[in-house]
């Protein structure tokens, strides 16, 4: 109803309303959480970050469960872990059947209290991951008929525009209409870039967000300025 609203307000201006939404991806967050009452994270503490639901151990008071367990085969001893768009920094110290303890070395003054549903980061970690979640593509039976630019989140080389395309070109005859907007949010994104507008550009409009967010998380604060630039 809403887009029915923005379609009979377009031909009553006489001027352009688009309508944009965007592709969730991947989430690697945080699930279930297990964490001592009134005890917050300090540095030098260490949490146990499960693929399955955590288990009360006395050896682990802190545990958190991530939402995206196929990460744990690409972590590597070293590897940071950020909790919280990086309001927690940890570092992979051991990992176990279970998944990989991680030794806190950034906190606030105060320390932090764990909590679901929080975004983990891993900056040290090229993951590769499908973009296209199967909600991914239950919402594009939608959102191929009904928006004029598609935000695409997680993308990080050529062969995951081409997976975009495509999807569409099996719903829609005219697939190269709709816009592409890639999310640029992780190293990898930014070195395929190239490769990625070649892919795109030459079939379709096609334009690139700066996800400052997860960029900074993933880059450092410190780099943000000089890669935006280079982005740009």
């Amino acid at each position: 109803r809403m887009i029915q609203n923005i379609r009979r307000s377009q031909g009553e201006l006489g001027k352009p309303v688009k309508v944009h939404m965007d592709l969730g991806g991947p989430k690697a967050r945080t699930a279930v959480v297990l964490s001592p009452k009134k005890t917050p994270l300090h540095i030098g503490a260490h949490v146990l970050m499960t693929k399955g639901v955590p288990v009360k151990d006395d050896q682990f008071p802190f545990q958190i469960q991530c939402a995206l367990p196929e990460v744990f085969d690409q972590l590597k001893l070293g590897h940071r872990v950020w909790i919280d768009d990086g309001e927690v920094g940890t570092e992979i110290e051991a990992l176990v059947p279970e998944g990989a303890i991680l030794r806190v070395i950034h906190t606030g003054e105060g320390g932090y209290k764990l909590k679901p549903e929080k975004g983990l980061n891993f900056p040290d970690t090229d993951l590769r991951l499908n973009p296209l979640t199967d909600d991914d593509i239950d919402a594009l039976d939608f959102i191929a008929y009904q928006a004029d630019s598609i935000g695409y989140s997680f993308v990080q080389e050529a062969e995951d525009i081409e997976r975009l395309q495509h999807e569409l070109s099996i719903r829609l005859e005219e697939p190269h209409k709709i816009a592409i907007i890639a999310k640029i949010e992780t190293p990898r994104s930014i070195r395929n870039l190239p490769q990625m507008i070649v892919a795109a550009a030459g079939k379709q409009p096609f334009g690139v967000m700066i996800a400052r967010g997860d960029l900074a998380v993933e880059i450092g604060f410190a780099r943000l300025a000089e890669v935006q630039e280079q982005l740009l």
